[in-house]
Order: C-alpha cells, then structure tokens, then sequence
C-alpha cells in the first residue's frame, strides 16, 4: 500500500520534532490506534512512578502530537530532568 505524500511528510515532521520516539502510521488498523509512538529509552523509575507514557496511540496526527506535547512537557517539568540542575 502506498502512502500518501502529506502522511510521509507529516511522519518527517513529527519524527524531526520528536526525536526521542518512533513515530509510525498504518492505515490498516484499527481507527483508533492509526498513530502511533514509542518513546525509544526506557523509562526512569521516577519516570514510571510518576505516571509517563512509553507508548502512545492516537487517530489523528493532531491527537498524536498532542499527547507527544502532554509527555514532552511533563518530562520537562520533572524536578530531576537536566534542565532543573544547577538552579
């Protein structure tokens, strides 16, 4: 099956945005799970304890990159992420 050049270019933009994770499409599952992401490292204990995902599904790329947004963020925020060293 082909996929459509604005999937493909979704997919690059996505995958560009979101390097931590596999970002794939397949049009021929089940409508809810058509996007779909898996965070390539595994999750810290902190990580798990505190509720993060390490795989999504969504079925739509605007779904898909909001719950990306949603763990982005929460990661971000977490007292032990780098960024929260040294202040």
């Amino acid at each position: 099956m082909c996929i459509p050049d604005s999937v493909t270019a979704a997919l690059a933009r996505v995958r560009w945005d979101f390097p931590a994770w596999t970002i794939t499409h397949t049009s021929d599952t089940d409508p809810q799970r058509m996007w779909s992401a898996h965070r390539r490292a595994p999750l810290t204990r902190a990580e798990h304890s505190s509720g993060r995902k390490r795989h999504l599904h969504a079925p739509t790329l605007d779904a898909l990159l909001a719950q990306l947004g949603a763990e982005q963020r929460a990661l971000d925020d977490h007292p032990y992420s780098s960024d929260h060293f040294g202040r």
